[in-house]
């Protein structure tokens, strides 16, 4: 099996610990040798091994501005308006030589049955390779089921 992701940034560790402390921990971290977190690079040939965190969720509930706030910039592409992702669209932080940490954005669920059927196989491809998941929930969706349950209670 051969799944893609497209690097949209490639830093250190250091952009996001300067925003964030507890990062700080990761600076010079050694991923242990994993067949499931090395990754082929096409473009120079390199292997290098990923801790991803994989950003998945229903479509125009934030995922793509949740991983820009990382880094303090908007470097993947976001909407409030129409869905913008469409592949694994990654910003990678070196933590040591070939070492990254990978925060993966996904497309959303939820846009047309043609293509969440896509993009269910695509989450399902990229499970083995996902150090962490991280399901992004809308505020007022959140919002939205809390009055639900609130107003159910009281019927």
């Amino acid at each position: 099996m051969s799944i893609i992701k497209y690097y949209h940034h490639r830093g250190h560790i250091e952009e996001i610990a300067n925003r964030f402390s507890a990062f700080k921990q990761f600076n010079n971290a050694k991923i242990r040798t994993n067949s499931n977190l090395k990754w082929h690079n096409e473009h120079d040939d390199s292997i290098s091994h990923h801790i991803q965190i994989a950003f998945f969720g229903k479509t125009g509930y934030g995922k793509s501005t949740t991983v820009n706030a990382f880094c303090g910039d908007t470097i993947l592409k976001t909407s409030g308006i129409a869905a913008c992702t469409r592949q694994c669209d990654s910003l990678d932080f070196e933590l040591s030589p070939n070492c990254y940490l990978s925060l993966a954005d996904f497309p959303g669920i939820g846009e047309d049955e043609y293509r969440d059927q896509e993009y269910l196989k695509m989450y399902g491809d990229y499970l083995s390779s996902s150090s962490v998941v991280v399901y992004v929930e809308s505020r007022y969706e959140r919002l939205r089921n809390r009055r639900v349950s609130v107003s159910k209670s009281f019927s």
